[in-house]
C-alpha cells in the first residue's frame, strides 16, 4: 500500500484486483474504530446481492470483500498484521473468491470429490507433502495448496525467510574472517548486515529496543574480557562478543508465522461451522508452531557454525586452555591464598607438635 488509495477493480484475483481493505471502506489507514464501523454500514448497503441482482457473481464477491475488510480492520491485531503485510490478506480473500467460482463451475459434478462436500482430504494418494515432510491438507472442491512459508515470507525484502537463513548458513563457509570489513567476503561485512536484517525484522513484533540486541563487533573486538591481563585490557578497543553468541545461540522469535495458513479456513463451506473453524485453527496452529520451532533451530545452528568459525573464539579458547586468561591481578590472589593456606597447614604441624611434648 502507498500514499495514494488503490483503485478497486474487479478481475482474475490478487491484490492489485481487489484493492486494499482501507480503499474497500473508503477510509483513511488512520481511521478510527467508530468511522470504519459507519463507512462498514454505509458499504453493506451499497454492495449487498440483493440491491444487485443484475450482477449477481460480482455483487457476492464485492460484499465479501467488504465483510472480509471490516472484520481485519476492526481487530486490532488483524490490522497490525494486515499493515505489516497486506499481500498475505490479500491472497485469501482470493483463494476464497477462486474457490467459489471454481466450486460454482463444478457443482453438477460434486460427487467426484472423496467424501461428503466440504470434507477435509489429505494428499497421500498422490504423493504431495508438505513443508515438514507430512501430509497437506486441502479443503474440497476447489481448494487449492496454499503458498509455502518460504515464498510468502520471501516477498518482502525487509523481513527474513526460511530461505535467507538457509543463505546465510551456506554463505559463512566461503566467508573471509581477513579481508577487510568492506570486502564483499568479509565476515564483518556479511554478518552485521545479515542480524541487522534480522534484528529489524524481530523489532516489528517484539517490542523490544534495537539496543537489547548485542553487536556482533568487529576484527579489533574480543571474545571475552576477563581472559585477558591487565595490561591487555588497556589495548582492547573493540567490544566483547560473548553476549552476542549468548543471546543468539538461545534466540526465540517473537514472530507466531500466523500468515502461513495451509488449511485454508475461508473456504465458503467452512463459514459458519464452528466444528471446521476449530478444526482449522487447530490445525494451522500447530503448522505455526512447528514453523516457529524450526525457525529458531535454523538461526542457532547458524550462530554455533558462525561462533565455531570465529577466530576470536577460537582465542578465547586457546586462553582458557593455555592459562593465560589469568591476569595480574588474579595471579596475585592466588599466590595469597596458596600463601594463607601453607601458613594454616604450617601452625596445624606445629600445634600437633607441641601437644605430644605434653605427653
Amino acid at each position: 500500500m502507498g500514499n495514494e488509495p488503490s483503485v478497486v477493480r474487479e478481475g482474475s484475483g490478487g491484490p492489485s484486483s481487489f484493492g486494499d481493505f482501507y480503499t474497500v471502506l473508503s477510509v483513511e489507514k488512520d481511521a478510527t474504530s467508530d468511522q470504519i464501523r459507519k463507512a462498514y454500514l454505509k458499504k453493506v448497503v451499497e454492495t449487498h446481492p440483493d440491491k444487485n441482482l443484475e450482477d449477481a457473481e460480482g455483487a457476492n464477491r464485492r460484499f465479501r470483500l467488504v465483510k472480509k475488510a471490516y472484520d481485519v480492520l476492526m481487530d486490532d491485531n488483524e490490522r497490525r498484521r494486515y499493515n505489516l503485510y497486506p499481500e498475505v490478506f490479500h491472497r485469501e480473500v482470493s483463494d476464497c473468491d477462486e474457490n467459489i467460482r471454481t466450486t460454482s463451475e463444478s457443482r453438477d459434478g460434486a460427487s467426484e470429490y472423496p467424501g461428503a462436500s466440504g470434507a477435509w482430504r489429505d494428499d497421500n494418494d498422490e504423493d504431495e507433502h508438505g513443508w515438514d515432510g507430512g501430509q497437506r491438507y486441502h479443503f474440497f472442491p476447489g481448494a487449492e495448496p496454499r503458498p509455502s512459508p518460504e515464498s510468502s515470507y520471501a516477498e518482502d525484502d525487509d523481513k527474513v525467510s526460511f530461505e535467507d537463513l538457509i543463505t546465510f548458513l551456506h554463505t559463512l563457509d566461503g566467508m573471509s574472517w581477513t579481508a577487510e570489513a568492506g570486502h564483499p567476503k568479509s565476515a564483518f561485512n556479511i554478518v552485521p548486515k545479515f542480524f541487522a536484517k534480522l534484528v529489524d525484522d524481530e523489532l516489528q513484533w517484539s517490542g523490544k529496543q534495537a539496543s537489547s540486541y548485542p553487536s556482533f563487533g568487529d576484527a579489533r573486538s574480543v571474545f571475552d574480557v576477563s581472559t585477558y591481563t591487565d595490561e591487555e585490557r588497556a589495548n582492547i578497543s573493540g567490544t566483547e562478543i560473548r553476549r552476542f553468541y549468548a543471546f543468539w545461540s538461545k534466540f526465540q522469535t517473537a514472530k507466531r508465522f500466523e500468515w502461513f495458513e495451509p488449511v485454508h479456513c475461508h473456504n465458503p463451506y467452512c463459514v459458519g461451522d464452528p466444528q471446521c473453524q476449530r478444526f482449522c485453527r487447530k490445525m494451522n496452529k500447530k503448522c505455526q508452531d512447528m514453523m516457529r520451532i524450526k525457525y529458531n533451530e535454523i538461526v542457532k545452528v547458524a550462530v554455533m557454525a558462525l561462533r565455531d568459525s570465529d577466530p576470536r573464539y577460537k582465542d578465547h579458547l586457546y586462553r582458557k586452555s593455555s592459562g593465560l586468561y589469568y591476569s595480574s591481578s588474579s595471579v596475585q590472589k592466588l599466590d595469597e591464598e596458596r600463601q594463607r593456606q601453607k601458613q594454616k597447614k604450617r601452625e596445624r604441624k606445629k600445634g600437633k607438635k607441641g601437644k605430644k611434648g605434653k605427653w
